[in-house]
């Protein structure tokens, strides 16, 4: 009777008497919770699952000696069951359907030291809700949004709701002109350029309720360096005559031409004259 006490205790002490809510998004995922604290000298011995819902009602899941399985081809590959968290029997659905709305039952037996038989169950009703798109989230690539030219870079956009939602992105102001660049979920660079520099902002929506559009924040892509072709058109050839110690030698250069110069004028001026006579 302890043992049987204390299973009670926990499981109404936790969960209470009245059912579980659940709120799922249509092809999202849900956990419905079952668990209890193992007590020394109780076992499990079967665990099973069960729904009631507008399709009928049946056993989706049980477990046993022999191992899991899942009685409903509704649910196959998408309803599982954790095996190694004792005590925990939580039910996981995948890939929401509308018409997974329903009541859901879990019951648990154990086997104590006498070999008798102990049960309990609780119940969760799941409501199933389709969900518009929220308000999208830029996020950056791992070295943030400040980066050299020459570099590679994505901006992910993402948002929550009911699938699929659709992405499209813009180069811009949100709150003056922008420029549509492309859809979907992220905008890639492979080799970023000086004019790659700029606001950009992402949409998201779907087609739930009126299918409103909704805008993220803009954020702000910094490349910096200079491109190939500003380096070289830019580019100063330095004067020797500037560079330190070379100022010497520029002025010994410079000296020796004016002496050259005046020398060739004073032969050339004798020579003219000697042809002369």
């Amino acid at each position: 009777l302890g043992c049987l006490a204390g299973v009670a205790l926990f499981w109404e002490g936790i969960y209470g008497e009245k059912a579980n809510e659940i709120k799922g998004v249509w092809k999202g995922s849900a956990t419905l919770p079952c668990a209890y604290v193992p007590v020394e000298g109780l076992v499990q011995q079967t665990l099973s699952w069960a729904v009631e819902h507008d399709k009928g009602e049946g056993t989706i899941f049980r477990r046993d000696d022999q191992g899991d399985h899942i009685l409903l081809s509704e649910y196959r590959d998408r309803v599982s069951v954790p095996k190694d968290a004792p005590g925990n029997v939580s039910l996981r659905i995948l890939n929401l359907e509308i018409s997974d709305r329903g009541i859901y039952t879990c019951h648990v037996t154990w086997r104590d030291s006498n070999y008798s038989l102990i049960a309990k169950e609780i119940t969760t009703n799941l409501d199933v809700v389709k969900v518009a798109a929220t308000k999208p989230i830029i996020r950056g690539g791992e070295r943030g949004l400040t980066l050299p030219a020459g570099a590679s870079t994505s901006l992910s956009c993402e948002a929550s709701g009911s699938p699929p939602i659709s992405y499209r992105w813009f180069r811009g102001s949100p709150a003056g002109k922008a420029a549509l660049l492309s859809s979907g979920a992220e905008l890639a660079w492979h080799s970023l350029r000086l004019s790659d520099s700029g606001t950009y902002f992402c949409e998201a929506h779907n087609r739930i309720g009126n299918g409103a559009v909704q805008r993220s924040d803009a954020v702000q892509l910094t490349v910096t360096g200079e491109s190939k072709h500003s380096y070289h058109t830019e580019r100063k050839e330095p004067n020797p005559a500037e560079l330190p110690g070379h100022q010497a030698l520029a002025e010994a250069l410079w000296c020796f031409s004016q002496q050259w110069l005046t020398g060739g004028n004073s032969r050339g001026t004798a020579i003219s004259a000697a042809d002369n006579h």
